[in-house]
């Protein structure tokens, strides 16, 4: 697998180059924003299930490279927030120490995907207003910018007959949340978008990150971290559609 590194450069070339493209003759470029369905994994095999939400909100540039094919990109401010349950259980020398934990992570991420995308006209005629079907993918670049999140433990000692009960509440500091996330990760995203000749236009998309999303140096309780976010966007071409 490419290293951090290399996949940055290889990204920055393509960004160049889709940059290079949408240089020449006029370009599709509006508002969009929606909703962020965020499914965590984890490197350890003990690990739960984990997933949250979130929204995205940004920019799109596109420009036709024949009358099927487009190329594109996006800067998306997204907010992927998730929960992570953590749980202990032992018992030594007849003290049984039971802890659960319950960590709350809201990461913002500036998205930058750049994408190849093939549309089909849906017109039942060349008379009636074009409706466009496309089918996209391409690589993306995603830049921790801030976040937010805390931590509730709860331990119980149980003793004979006698119980305690200890809560702690943490709210993580920006520094420490800028040193559990890694600053760059690298993903793919996937995705169908439907397009009015009006200029609105809906998309749903898989985006997965192909590298860990927290640093080496800052392992979860459950090793290394991906996520894999479904989102659907409503944007709209405010120069006017071409079709």
């Amino acid at each position: 697998m490419l290293s951090r590194s290399k996949m940055k450069s290889t990204f920055l070339t393509l960004l160049f180059l889709c940059t290079f493209a949408l240089s020449f003759g006029q370009i599709e470029f509006g508002p969009k924003a929606g909703y962020n369905q965020v499914f965590v994994s984890f490197s350890a095999s003990n690990a739960p299930e984990v997933s949250g939400n979130g929204f995205n909100s940004g920019v799109f540039l596109q420009k036709d490279l024949t009358d099927k094919l487009y190329v594109g990109g996006e800067f998306l401010l997204s907010l992927r927030t998730y929960n992570e349950e953590l749980s202990f259980d032992e018992t030594v020398d007849n003290i049984r120490v039971r802890s659960e934990s319950f960590v709350y992570r809201a990461p913002l991420y500036l998205d930058i995907p750049v994408f190849v995308k093939y549309a089909m006209n849906l017109s039942a005629s060349r008379y009636s207003s074009d409706k466009l079907l496309s089918f996209y993918a391409g690589p993306q670049a995603s830049i921790y910018m801030t976040g937010s999140g805390s931590s509730h433990e709860t331990t119980i000692v149980e003793l004979l007959d006698q119980i305690t009960v200890e809560p702690t509440d943490v709210d993580f500091t920006k520094p420490e949340l800028k040193e559990y996330f890694s600053p760059f990760h690298m993903g793919i995203v996937a995705g169908v978008q439907f397009s009015l000749s009006a200029g609105l236009n809906f998309d749903l998309r898989v985006t997965r990150s192909l590298i860990s999303t927290n640093r080496n140096n800052a392992m979860d309780e459950y090793g290394k971290v991906n996520n894999t976010l479904l989102q659907f966007t409503v944007g709209y071409n405010i120069f006017g559609s071409k079709y």
